[in-house]
């Protein structure tokens, strides 16, 4: 591993990792959602979607399950409200850590024009599980805006993996999205180019208006206990907003596409 300079914090792991399905350890990148207390909250999982369901669950305080993930109001760990911890991982990449500098300096330039006062900030942390001693474990605590909605939350994931590739001389973080959409940057995971591609008119429509605005204030309305998991995982991301898939869900969103300073002109009137 690297050794770049980074904070260090302390994470109480769970005595036995989740090795089911959705937690598979055998590479690539994992996420896990983190406490205020620097506990682990759920098994680190291969998919952003499962982070979306765990908030699900939590702001409903029931259970959610799909694809073997679980995330239990009632026994496990509780979801952090103060801000947005995201536990992240590769064990088969040990330059995992400079990634996570340079997806910082990517994430922080969207915070500033969303104007976000509370900007995100990487950890290393000490002694993590066997699985991934030689990659490291690194916390992000961002701004709580980042889970108020689902495409928020899988906004926050797609800029991290995209920011992992992010170099200085590449210029903006645009420039590097629109370089990888070129095929002038690798993306980190082989689906993050056509991803990027597909979310960054929704991103610029989202920064447009700012998240505050387009998805509201009320983060417990984003998460209604009447949608269903499949559909909360599969249809409520990032992806799907910017493809006019959540409008069905969440009518109150000011839709990709639309403009809400438009006035709308009054009908014409009629005689009889």
């Amino acid at each position: 591993m690297s050794k770049i300079k980074m904070d260090a914090v302390k994470i109480k792991w769970p005595e036995k990792q989740a090795s089911g399905f959705a937690e598979n350890y055998s590479s690539g990148l994992k996420y896990a959602l983190c406490s205020d207390k620097n506990e682990q909250a759920c098994g680190f999982v291969w998919c952003k979607d499962f982070l979306q369901d765990a908030y699900l669950a939590y702001f409903n305080k029931n259970s959610r399950q799909t694809y073997g993930f679980n995330y239990d109001y009632t026994k496990d760990v509780p979801l952090s409200l103060k801000s947005t911890r995201l536990l992240l991982a590769n064990r088969s990449d040990k330059r995992f850590q400079a990634k996570m500098k340079k997806a910082v300096d990517f994430v922080n330039q969207v915070e500033k024009e969303l104007k976000m006062h509370k900007k995100t900030k990487a950890f290393i942390c000490d002694d993590p599980p066997e699985a991934f001693k030689e990659s490291g474990v690194f916390l992000l605590n961002g701004n709580k805006r980042w889970y108020s909605s689902s495409v928020m939350l899988s906004l926050y994931t797609l800029l991290i993996r995209v920011g992992s590739k992010h170099l200085k001389k590449h210029g903006t973080w645009r420039d590097t999205c629109n370089m990888m959409i070129a095929d002038e940057v690798s993306p980190y995971q082989s689906y993050d180019r056509d991803q990027i591609q597909q979310a960054l008119p929704g991103i610029e429509h989202i920064i447009k208006h700012n998240d505050r605005k387009v998805f509201g204030k009320d983060i417990k309305k984003n998460y209604p206990d009447a949608i269903s998991t499949s559909s909360m995982h599969h249809n409520s991301g990032i992806c799907s907003f910017t493809q006019g898939h959540t409008v069905a869900n969440f009518p109150g969103w000011i839709a990709f596409g639309t403009n809400p300073e438009e006035k709308k002109k009054p009908a014409p009137c009629t005689f009889s």
